[in-house]
């Protein structure tokens, strides 16, 4: 299933969400980037613009994200296929946030969390039975342009066909490599850095790395118990080299569709 996602809401304009609205703006889709108030989230995607490497594709790409404030603009959700919420990782702040989002989205909405480990059936808690059929976890990792990981967390209520349609989305359009997790406290790649810091503590260019993997897991990595097993170093360096050459073929993917997109415009 390809849904059509023609625009987003990024809630959260730190490190994280003003990257994310980046790089939906890199493949074409424009951004609202909000935060608690409207000169925070212009601050916000100053700071992505004078990052390095650089998360545009192009200088002009960041006239796509338009900022905006919770406070007065959240309405413009209301017009946004898909809604991410990037704010602090603490239980309470993104439930709050997220009762606000359900008052002004569309109900066909989907909504995303980049929690990087809170149980999304928790975040969900109190949302009605609709909310939580387009409700799932969507995990980013920094630098979004150029990590290829994508972590898809749906709860035992997200409807099928919209994890399908986020999967979809984020292969051919972010050029990501999608893996869906189970609902567990922090779902699989930082079950691997946590394993992989604790029992082989190398060191390399590779430990920066370690969390990018290819789609295709080991079978403990989606294990009943949620404890995946990385017991050696070899086993981090294979993880290591699959993700860096997915990696730039990811990127080769996103820049050939961005620049059949801007071709036809022409």
């Amino acid at each position: 299933m390809m849904r059509h996602v023609r625009e987003v809401a990024v809630l959260g304009a730190g490190t994280m969400g003003a990257q994310i609205a980046a790089h939906f703006a890199n493949a074409g889709i424009p951004a609202l980037l909000l935060d608690i108030t409207r000169d925070v989230a212009r601050e916000g995607l100053d700071r992505a613009r004078a990052l390095r490497p650089d998360p545009f594709f192009t200088p002009t790409t960041h006239t796509l994200i338009k900022t905006g404030s919770f406070d007065q603009d959240l309405g413009g959700i209301a017009k946004c296929d898909w809604i991410l919420e990037a704010v602090v990782e603490r239980l309470d702040i993104k439930q709050a946030l997220l009762a606000k989002i359900e008052s002004h989205r569309r109900a066909d909405a989907i909504v995303g969390s980049n929690t990087s480990g809170i149980p999304i059936a928790a975040l969900a808690e109190g949302r009605s039975a609709g909310f939580k059929r387009h409700f799932l976890g969507t995990h980013f990792f920094n630098p979004p342009r150029y990590l290829h990981l994508l972590e898809i967390i749906p709860t035992a209520e997200t409807d099928p066909a919209v994890v399908d349609a986020v999967l979809a989305f984020a292969d051919r359009r972010l050029g990501k490599g999608v893996v869906v997790a189970k609902d567990t406290p922090n779902f699989i790649a930082n079950h691997i850095q946590r394993l992989a810091g604790r029992r082989a503590r190398p060191s390399g260019p590779w430990t920066s790395r370690v969390l990018m993997f290819s789609r295709t897991l080991p079978e403990t990595l989606a294990s009943d118990s949620g404890r995946p097993t990385i017991d050696d170093t070899s086993t981090c360096h294979h993880w290591s080299r699959i993700w860096s050459a997915a990696a730039g073929s990811a990127r080769s993917r996103v820049r050939a569709s961005t620049k059949r997109r801007l071709m036809a415009k022409s």
